[in-house]
C-alpha cells in the first residue's frame, strides 16, 4: 500500500472528512487530495512533503515512521551541498563576515579636539 493510500485509509478508517483532517492539520483540502492521490508535486518540495506525512499522521494516530521510510525510497531526499567548494570563495559564514566597526580612535580624537576647544574658549 502507498503512502497516499495508507493516508487514506487511515483518514475512512477514523472517519474524518477531508475539510476535518485540514482543519486539524491546517493543511489545505487539495493538498490533502493530492497527497492521498500520492501527488507530492504540490506539497513544494521534499522536506514539505515530509511534514505533511506526519501532521497528517499524527492527527490520524497513525505511525509516521514507515510511510516517511516508503516515501524516502519513492522520492530520495533532496540535498544541498553546501561545502565551500561547491559555493566558491565568497562564501563566509555569517559569524566572520565583515562589518563596519566603530571608529573609535576618530570618536578619541574628536573629544580631545573638542576638550581642548573648550578649555581654549574658556580660559579666554
Amino acid at each position: 500500500m502507498s503512502v497516499g493510500q495508507s493516508l487514506a485509509a487511515a483518514r475512512a478508517e477514523s472517519g474524518l472528512s477531508i475539510e476535518a483532517l485540514s482543519a486539524s492539520t491546517r493543511i489545505r483540502g487539495t493538498l490533502i487530495r493530492a497527497i492521498e492521490a500520492d501527488d507530492f508535486s504540490m506539497c513544494g518540495g521534499d522536506v514539505y512533503a515530509r511534514g505533511h506525512i506526519r501532521s497528517i499522521a499524527r492527527v490520524l494516530g497513525v505511525d509516521d515512521a514507515p510511510l516517511l521510510a516508503e516515501f524516502d525510497t519513492i522520492h530520495p531526499r533532496e540535498t544541498i551541498d553546501l561545502t565551500v567548494e561547491s559555493i566558491g570563495n565568497e562564501w563566509r559564514p555569517l559569524s566572520t563576515r565583515d562589518r563596519s566597526k566603530p571608529a573609535w580612535g576618530k570618536a578619541m580624537v574628536a573629544a580631545v579636539l573638542i576638550g581642548v576647544c573648550t578649555l581654549v574658549i574658556v580660559g579666554l
